[in-house]
């Protein structure tokens, strides 16, 4: 309960800053036992204020730096076309994106013996953007897609020892 409803004085009328202390009082609960931020701290002490008039209104709370998170960068796979958090793939310096699962595939489809996919000796692979000559870095790949880094080294090693029979060849 709000300390100034806790007084002996007679109150005439409840003002909606008891009704913030409340939710202090719940985001304290809910938040008890777990990390928090500073600025959620910050928000649960300023909401439990003593004095009434330091609590912030409604939408001053929602306004507050705790509830600011920054917006989820967003791409659409240059593969399937659907919509992805941009973390949730790899991209190229264009930022042509591929989803893990299209990534995936890819991987796959770059061990068998007639691959579409051009993967490079260093394990990079060419972007699946038409008309774009840049690369996605290996270790992007074999981290957007651990579940595929035995393909994906595979691959490389295939380079490896088809450029080592070239060299070895070109001696003889």
């Amino acid at each position: 309960m709000a300390p100034e409803l806790l007084r002996d004085e007679v109150v005439d009328k409840v003002e909606s800053a008891v009704d913030m202390y409340s939710v202090g009082v719940v985001l304290a609960k809910l938040f008890e036992n777990t990390e928090i931020s500073e600025a959620t701290k910050s928000l649960i002490s300023s909401l439990r204020s003593e004095d009434p008039s330091q609590r912030p209104t409604a939408l001053e709370a929602l306004h507050h730096e705790a509830f600011q998170v920054e917006p989820v960068k967003e791409a659409s796979c240059a593969i399937c076309l659907d919509i992805y958090p941009a973390d949730e793939g790899v991209s190229c310096a264009d930022g042509h994106f591929t989803c893990k699962e299209c990534l995936g595939h890819s991987v796959r489809a770059a061990a068998q013996p007639d691959a579409h996919v051009n993967f490079l000796r260093d394990g990079s692979m060419c972007c699946v953007a038409p008309d774009c000559e840049l690369l996605i870095a290996g270790h992007a790949i074999a981290t957007a897609v651990p579940e595929d880094f035995a393909n994906w080294l595979d691959i490389v090693r295939k380079h490896i020892e088809r450029d080592a029979a070239a060299e070895q060849e070109r001696q003889l």
